[in-house]
């Protein structure tokens, strides 16, 4: 593995994510005094297992990220494109490093976990890395709305949970616009630093430039609304659907959405 020096995608984003998703787990939101969640109609409360896999998940779901997105590993034929054959090129490298690390004695922190236990912890990180792919968008607002009225059902109780569990490792992927807006905005900079970094590579190389990713003509304002009211908005009224102490952060989207709709175009 490699230091890629990437403006967004770095161990800075790792934490990011991973304070989010304990914040989540652990009820832990806008400073209130905490205490597990339950989630949604099968009231759903994460495990210490589940939580442990949670934060593996959400500090190494970007690991060895170099910076560019999978189109473009698909785009140029790279490696880890074939490797992968063209599918979530990138999360499943992700997955395999932290495992990859996880496995040398000098870093194996479930050393000592019975071997069920460490198959519990692997299944969900690896689903929720896999989970960060935005092409999963969609099946996972859909699984997490599901879970609204899904019945209380000790036997259904893992399945619900993993599908939670993916749900809030994309939530907290994609919770730039639900942050406050000092923080909300300097992630949005950086992240489109790195986009026109790849916009430029995709244009020297002849390659289909991305959207989003060609400062000739992306307009930052006109990505952060979209992104916000459109992808990640409805997704995190789902959550709070599920559990109304999420509800804040959606509050907050909105109110970043509208500064930058007030902003000069």
């Amino acid at each position: 593995m490699t230091r890629h020096g990437n403006p967004y995608h770095n161990f800075r984003h790792g934490i990011d994510v991973a304070q989010t998703l304990f914040c989540f787990a652990e009820g832990k939101l806008l400073g209130e005094a905490g205490g597990r969640r339950a989630f949604g109609a099968p009231k759903v409360v994460f495990d210490d297992l589940e939580v442990h896999a949670m934060m593996l998940a959400g500090f190494c779901h970007d690991l060895d990220h170099p910076g560019l997105n999978n189109g473009f590993h698909v785009n140029c034929g790279h490696p880890l494109a074939l490797r992968y054959n063209d599918r979530a090129v990138l999360e499943e490298w992700h997955a395999f490093s932290m495992w990859h690390v996880l496995r040398r004695p000098d870093c194996d922190i479930l050393a000592r976990y019975p071997a069920a236990d460490v198959a519990k912890i692997r299944k969900f990180s690896v689903a929720g890395i896999l989970a960060t792919d935005m092409t999963q968008h969609g099946a996972i607002t859909g699984g997490v709305r599901g879970l609204a009225d899904a019945p209380e059902d000790p036997a259904k109780r893992d399945g619900h949970a993993l599908t939670l569990f993916k749900g809030l490792v994309h939530a907290a992927d994609v919770s730039n616009p639900a942050k406050p807006w000092a923080v909300s905005k300097a992630w949005s900079d950086v992240l489109q630093v790195e986009f026109f970094h790849q916009g430029d590579l995709e244009k020297a190389r002849g390659l289909p430039v991305s959207f989003g990713m060609d400062r000739a003509t992306t307009s930052q304002r006109g990505m952060a609304i979209g992104f916000g009211s459109k992808l990640v908005g409805p997704f995190y009224q789902a959550i709070a659907a599920l559990q109304p102490d999420v509800q804040p952060c959606v509050d907050m989207l909105n109110d970043n959405v509208d500064v930058w709709t007030k902003m000069d175009a």
